[in-house]
């Protein structure tokens, strides 16, 4: 059974970061110089990685942000998930079960012990197979840059440890992805 390896930015080695590029580029077909510049550009200190290595290949991976949750006049932190990855020959063998329940617990020790996460409706049922809840509610989110979109008819937003109102209206802040 792999073991989930917990990650800081300064914790990781540059062949470490360039297995986890490597691994994304096989799931979303960039250039690999693509994927080490987006690396670079939008990797922030306060990132947590979770992953999943088999002899010398990370071959699971995702990565906690900290982020904020606006809901009518009050603000909650929580650690928002992105970049859920399996490498294809070891998707549908609980990996991602596992990456999932590893996050679960640094959100639990988190301070708020909230979290949240966008996925497309067509894995849903994954994420709430794995203990997250589907928010019903009017949601958008807001890039660093100020920049607001709702969420795409196809796009779900996944939390833990989280309620609010299906008459809300909710912004998740911070860069997603």
């Amino acid at each position: 059974m792999l073991v989930p390896r917990y990650h800081q930015v300064f914790d990781l080695t540059l062949d470490e970061i360039f297995n986890i590029c490597l691994l994304k580029n096989k799931i979303w077909q960039h250039t690999m110089e693509s994927q080490l510049s987006w690396w670079k550009k939008n990797t922030s200190d306060s990132d947590h990685f979770i992953t999943l290595v088999d002899g010398p290949s990370t071959v699971a991976f995702l990565r906690l942000r900290d982020r904020e949750i606006l809901v009518e006049n009050s603000s909650y932190h929580a650690k928002c998930v992105t970049e859920v990855c399996v490498e294809k020959s070891m998707q549908r063998k609980g990996l991602g079960s596992i990456l999932l329940k590893a996050a679960k617990n640094k959100i639990d020790e988190s301070d708020s012990g909230i979290g949240f996460l966008i996925c497309l409706s067509t894995e849903e049922l994954f994420y709430k197979a794995s203990g997250w809840s589907s928010l019903q509610a009017e949601i958008q989110l807001k890039s660093s840059g100020g920049i607001k979109r709702s969420l795409k008819n196809n796009e779900k937003c996944m939390v833990l440890n989280f309620e609010a109102p299906e008459s809300a209206n909710i912004v998740l802040c911070g860069d997603i992805f």
